[in-house]
């Protein structure tokens, strides 16, 4: 069962190469009453019984609440809907019409296609208005768990409605031990030894705004998590049976294993090689693990079509290193800003596969295609893991980033002309996971046009004006990556009324120094007791801007340094004739993938005088 009004976790987020806030929702007049009924088998089959009574209280909630979707997979799962109707403020009932209910693929004609078979029920409600309530019952009945023998639920509770009862009970075997991560809901338990009941309640009346955020929904909202699975290492051994089979050395495997390694005999030579084959030679679906049916395409599939999703691509990448003896092992992650494993309920935590290679002491995401060999998104760094493997340990983590593995540096030079312009060039290098998004930035650009992309990237920094960027070069040798270009952009606002300049950003294309590596830098409204994933990195940024012969400058801003044990800032303003130039550093040295506490208080703190610092301008006088 997967129901949006829930906001189940249910791997919806698609590979971030930066971690993106959770922005915070407005409170929504909606109040809810809802009872789930599950009734488990001891082979994990189960039914699932829903009975929602949703009401709006003003006539924009009214507008949300008129659709109802309900999520699901027909591989897996038989969909009832047994009852749906308006019930109006007055208590008079308007039935749905069965012939507006729509059952509708995926994207059916597009590659999602071929990956999974999700569907939506999507209910229309007419007559919706302030005071009126929808109404609906489901059955749902899944007769192929995706993990053979494993029942799973994970709700979620958005604060921003009002939960007037919710009822969940589940009905399992005795012999079926459940285990359960409630945050907010009380539970009990009834049995008889052949069957035990249990039984949680939730209730909130109290509509909030979200508090804004970056940490995953799991980890802030109040929450249910309940799972027949013993521990992680069921989870492991369970998909490592599934993963195991589409690993194949067949003939076709071994040839293109062989043709993308001629010539090389060392051993990380040949899995570097064989990385880079695949991420340069296939597509990646992003669809996440758990959407429907995980069992992978076997590899000479995927070698046919060259596209996969990411456990595709991880099968595709271990057979290709079988086929030289080089062992590997699936690996469960999650994408989303979650740095700790609850109870086994493994798609609302684990959504996305990689490999790891235990020769080498390498996690390899095959489906990231502008990382390098040994390198690994941004967004996965500090993760828990799950080993897919028969037997052996299973729950592991990928290390946090080290400190100088990922840098930046901007170089801006810019003139101002007499006619009012800005013009100049930006000059962008980065390493590490700060190159991998560059890359990727890059390609972007270059499909969708580079003065397109340009002028896009001026306009969204809330310029007046054009941009342009220059053909990349192809990936560099040295590990050293370089985005550049050319922008022209109205010197107002730059030069206030009072003849006061701030300098122009040129083209940002990364964060620039102090943002997002201890926390983002726009969120100014993030409380300071709400944890961030954190990383270790260096920032530079570097403006010179050259005000010409209209104006001469009177006045420099004033320098500033943040230093402490985990990270320092410094900005540093000098004056060559008419050339202005300010230099930005950020250095961070954290060494935990999560900012809480007193390191958050300090990164808030930091984060706020890094802000006044961006306002700063320079004193202008006519010559």
């Amino acid at each position: 069962m997967r129901s949006s009004l829930l906001r189940l976790v249910l791997a919806v987020l698609l590979l971030a190469w930066l971690v993106r806030p959770v922005t915070a929702a407005q409170p929504a007049a909606i109040a809810n009453r809802m009872t789930l009924d599950y009734d488990i088998q001891a082979d994990g089959q189960y039914t699932a019984i829903f009975h929602l009574e949703r009401r709006a209280d003003t006539d924009a909630a009214a507008r949300d609440v008129a659709a109802f979707t309900w999520r699901y997979s027909p591989s897996h799962e038989q969909v009832d809907i047994v009852a749906a109707f308006t019930r109006k403020a007055d208590g008079s009932m308007l039935p749905v019409d069965r012939t507006t209910i729509r059952d509708p693929l995926p994207n059916p004609a597009g590659p999602l296609s071929a990956f999974t078979d999700a569907r939506e029920k999507l209910i229309p409600f007419a007559g919706v208005t302030a005071g009126a309530s929808i109404v609906v019952e489901i059955r749902d009945h899944t007769f192929r768990p995706l993990l053979p023998g494993v029942f799973s639920l994970a709700l979620l509770f958005d604060r921003t409605q009002a939960w007037d009862d919710v009822r969940v009970n589940v009905t399992a075997p005795g012999s079926l031990k459940l285990v359960a991560d409630a945050a907010g809901p009380n539970g009990t338990s009834v049995g008889d030894g052949a069957l035990v009941t249990y039984a949680w309640r939730y209730r909130n009346t109290e509509i909030l705004p979200d508090t804004p955020g970056l940490l995953a929904p799991i980890e802030r909202l109040p929450r249910l998590l309940v799972t027949t699975a013993t521990d992680w290492g069921q989870i492991g051994r369970a998909y490592a049976a599934i993963a195991t089979a589409p690993v194949a050395v067949t003939p076709l495997v071994q040839q293109t294993a062989d043709a993308a390694t001629a010539g090389i005999t060392d051993r990380r030579a040949l899995a570097e090689h064989l990385y880079d084959w695949v991420r340069h030679n296939t597509r990646y679906v992003a669809v996440p693990l758990g959407d429907s049916d995980i069992t992978p395409h076997a590899a000479d599939a995927v070698l046919s079509t060259r596209i996969g999703d990411s456990q595709d691509l991880a099968v595709l990448l271990a057979a290709l290193l079988a086929a030289k003896g080089i062992a590997s092992e699936p690996v469960l992650i999650g994408l989303d800003a979650q740095y700790r494993l609850r109870i086994p309920v493994p798609f609302a935590q684990l959504n996305h596969v990689i490999l790891y290679l235990p020769e080498f002491s390498i996690y390899a995401d095959p489906s990231a295609r502008t990382t390098r060999f040994g390198e690994l998104p941004l967004a996965e760094y500090g993760k828990p893991v799950v080993h897919a493997v028969a037997s052996g340990e299973v729950v592991g983590a990928i290390p946090t980033l080290p400190p100088g593995a990922a840098s930046v540096t901007v170089t801006t030079t810019a003139h101002l002309t007499a006619d009012d312009m800005i013009i100049g060039d930006s000059r962008t290098e980065a390493t590490g996971p700060f190159g991998a998004a560059l890359r990727l930035a890059a390609s972007r650009f270059a499909a969708g046009g580079l003065e397109a992309a340009g002028t896009s990237v001026v306009r969204l920094l809330g310029e007046t004006g054009t941009g342009r960027f220059d053909p990349s070069p192809p990936e560099a040798a040295d590990a050293v990556d370089v985005v550049s270009g050319h922008f022209e952009v109205s010197a107002w606002p730059h030069i206030s009324a009072d003849h006061r300049l701030s300098v122009p950003d040129g083209l940002l294309v990364l964060p620039r120094p102090g943002d997002m590596l201890i926390g983002p830098l726009e969120m100014a409204n993030l409380p300071a007791t709400e944890p961030t994933p954190c990383f270790a990195g260096r920032q530079v940024e570097v403006v010179t801007v050259d005000v010409g012969a209209k104006y001469r400058v009177t006045q420099l801003p004033a320098d500033r340094t943040i230093a402490n044990d985990a990270f320092t800032y410094g900005a540093h303003w000098s004056l060559d004739g008419q050339s202005v130039t300010v230099r930005r550093e950020f250095v961070s040295r954290v060494t935990a993938p999560v900012c809480a506490g007193t390191l958050r208080e300090q990164a808030a703190a930091a984060l706020r005088e890094i802000r006044r610092d961006y306002t700063e301008r320079v004193g202008l006088a006519a010559p």
